[in-house]
């Protein structure tokens, strides 16, 4: 792969992008057949949804695809990282700036911001902690702080996020797909076996699902080296407001634990082909404000 040198500032973003997230080469390959050309991914190592099919040598592979097919990546790496992980971590940032093929670091470990203001790379970071950007003074000190984006949190209203927006263009909101809840350093499934005293295909495993004691729907769970992710039972999919979100740098369609022909269906703004597989959700964006929980304090 011949990486082309790094350019001192970024095109100006005039257009939106729809970007899927990812997270095996073999997805890839379907979404690119499919004329898909923007793609959130990383490495296992880094990121806490990797299922253990992003090691080095095949994230380098899925760069290359990317640009033989001249696609797009915003490389995804937002985890904690502890100390004895920072020089993994810079190394990671430090080969892959002057590929063009990346636009972005998607980050939520502030050692990221730390290298890049020491100059150890110059590509654009973009803050993304899953939950934490839900209002105007908060974007803004990120900005401040030298990020060129964030990723709004998922669990804001349409019209939460369409005013958090406001005329920007360098943030990312996902509108389809399951959605992060949590996520935990620790190996909660790898535990629950070990109190069992059973040896369970819990690791890595992508088609496990969470159901809680008192309620019946199937959240998908999954857990790796990185700890444990808990996503929403329902699919988020509301194609009628997607009109709202021109401004965004891009619409995140998440293709975890969906079938690709139906992510390809969402991106292409079509029906989805196997929607009775899924609880779709589109009242998730209705309310002027977030559902807040109502608190007894009696």
């Amino acid at each position: 792969m011949q990486i082309t040198k790094h350019r001192d500032k970024c095109d100006k973003i005039t257009t939106m992008k729809k970007i899927v997230l990812i997270h095996s080469k073999e997805q890839l390959v379907h979404l690119l057949d499919a004329n898909i050309k923007d793609f959130i991914f990383g490495l296992d190592q880094f990121t806490a949804i990797g299922v253990g099919k992003i090691n080095q040598t095949v994230f380098y592979e899925m760069i290359e695809l990317c640009q033989t097919n001249n696609a797009s990546v915003y490389a995804l790496a937002n985890i904690p990282i502890h100390e004895f992980e920072l020089d993994a971590f810079k190394a990671f940032l430090m080969h892959y700036d002057t590929c063009e093929v990346i636009k972005s670091y998607l980050v939520s470990d502030y050692s990221a911001l730390q290298f890049k203001r020491e100059g150890f790379f110059c590509k654009d970071l973009i803050y993304s902690p899953d939950t934490l950007v839900t209002n105007s003074a908060d974007k803004q000190t990120f900005y401040d702080l030298g990020y060129s984006g964030t990723w709004i949190a998922p669990e804001l209203s349409i019209d939460e996020t369409v005013n958090l927006l406001g005329n920007d263009t360098k943030d990312l909101v996902q509108v389809f797909g399951y959605i992060k809840t949590s996520n935990s350093k620790r190996q909660l499934l790898t535990n629950y076996a070990h109190q069992l005293n059973q040896d369970l295909p819990i690791h890595n495993n992508d088609q496990l699902t969470l159901i809680e004691e008192t309620r019946k729907q199937k959240m998908p769970i999954i857990e790796n080296d990185n700890g444990t992710t808990i996503f929403t039972d329902f699919v988020l999919y509301d194609p009628k407001r997607l009109a709202q979100l021109k401004q965004c740098l891009g619409m995140v369609y998440s293709a975890l634990f969906i079938d690709i022909e139906d992510v390809i269906a969402a991106v292409n703004d079509h029906e989805l082909i196997h929607k009775d597989n899924y609880i779709l959700d589109s009242y998730y964006w209705e309310s002027e404000s977030t559902i807040r929980k109502e608190v007894n304090e009696k």
